[in-house]
C-alpha cells in the first residue's frame, strides 16, 4: 500500500492566531526572521481550505491507488471542505484521516505549538498506521493528470523531482532576506562534507515519494541538526538554522542509491 500525507493549516483559526502571536513575540524568537506572510497563501475567510480541497480532489481522481490520505494540522483544526459531498465516500471508507501535531511530535508539550514547516516535516513519518511507502504533499500541490505508482516508485527506489541547486542565487537571496527556508538549504549545502554528502540537489514543488525507512535513516544521519529543526517553532532562526528534512532525506537517499531522478515536473 501507498499512502499520501498533506500538511495544512487554517490561518484564520483564532486559536492558531493567538498561539502564533505568543510564540513570535516571545523572548526566544524576538530576533528571529520569518517571512510567514499569510497574504502570499491567498487567504480567504470564506474558503480557508480551497487549496486543500483541490489537492484532495485531484489525488482521489488521478491517484486512485493511494490507500489513505492523512491531513496533518494543528489541534483542533479540521478542514471545512470535508463537509462537501464529494468527500463523503472517502471519509466513510476512512480514506481521509485527520492527524494533529500532538500525535506525531515526540515531545508535544515542549515542541508545540509550532509554526515551522520543517519541524512538522521532520515528524511526518511518525504518523500512526502510515504505510511504509508514502507520498508527501504541501496543500498547494496539485496532480493535474493521472499518474501510476511506477512514476513514484520503481526497482526499489523513489523517483523524485530534483534539479541542480543554484547556489549563487540562494546565497544572495539569503543575505537579502534572511529567509529561514533558504538558510536551511544553505546550512545543508555548506555542511555537505560533514554530512558525508557529495552533492546537494534541490527538490521541486511536487509530490515527494518517500519511505518511513528513508526518514528514519535521515533522522539518524542528521541527528543533531534534525533535532534542532524539530524544536524550532519558527523557520527563520538563521543564527542556528534548520535543515530542510524532506530535502535532506531525499539527498541522503540519492547518496545511498535509494532514490533517483524521476520524470514528474512542476508547472
Amino acid at each position: 500500500p501507498i499512502d499520501a500525507v498533506i500538511t495544512w493549516l487554517d490561518t484564520t483559526c483564532p486559536i492558531w492566531i493567538r498561539a502564533k502571536e505568543s510564540v513570535f513575540n516571545s523572548d526566544q524568537y524576538s530576533n528571529a526572521v520569518s517571512k510567514f506572510d499569510e497574504s502570499l497563501r491567498f487567504p480567504s475567510n470564506e474558503f480557508t481550505d480551497a487549496e486543500l480541497s483541490l489537492c484532495l480532489s485531484l489525488i482521489l481522481k488521478n491517484l486512485p491507488w493511494i490507500r489513505r490520505i492523512f491531513i496533518v494540522c494543528m489541534r483542533p483544526q479540521h478542514p471545512n471542505c470535508l463537509k462537501q459531498n464529494r468527500f463523503s465516500d472517502a471519509l466513510m471508507k476512512n480514506k481521509i484521516v485527520i492527524i494533529h501535531h500532538d500525535e506525531i511530535f515526540p515531545n508535544p508539550s515542549g515542541q508545540l505549538p509550532t509554526f515551522n514547516s520543517h519541524a512538522i516535516e521532520s515528524c511526518i513519518h511518525r504518523i500512526p498506521r502510515l504505510s511504509e511507502k508514502f507520498v508527501y504533499f504541501n496543500d498547494d500541490v496539485f496532480v493535474v493528470q493521472p499518474l501510476e505508482q511506477t512514476e513514484f516508485y520503481n526497482k526499489g527506489k523513489t523517483l523524485n523531482s530534483i534539479s541542480d541547486l543554484n547556489t549563487t542565487s540562494l546565497r544572495l537571496d539569503s543575505l537579502a532576506g534572511e529567509d529561514g527556508h533558504r538558510c536551511a538549504w544553505l546550512n545543508l549545502l555548506d555542511r555537505k562534507k560533514e554530512f558525508s554528502l557529495t552533492k546537494i540537489v534541490t527538490i521541486g514543488h511536487t509530490p515527494h515519494p518517500l519511505t518511513i525507512q528513508m526518514m528514519i535513516e535521515a533522522e539518524k544521519h542528521f541527528h543533531t541538526q534534525w533535532k534542532i529543526s524539530s524544536n524550532h517553532k519558527i523557520r527563520g532562526v538563521c543564527s542556528d538554522p534548520d535543515i530542510p528534512p524532506i530535502g535532506a532525506t531525499i539527498n541522503l537517499a540519492l547518496e545511498n542509491g535509494l532514490a533517483a531522478k524521476g520524470d514528474i515536473v512542476e508547472y
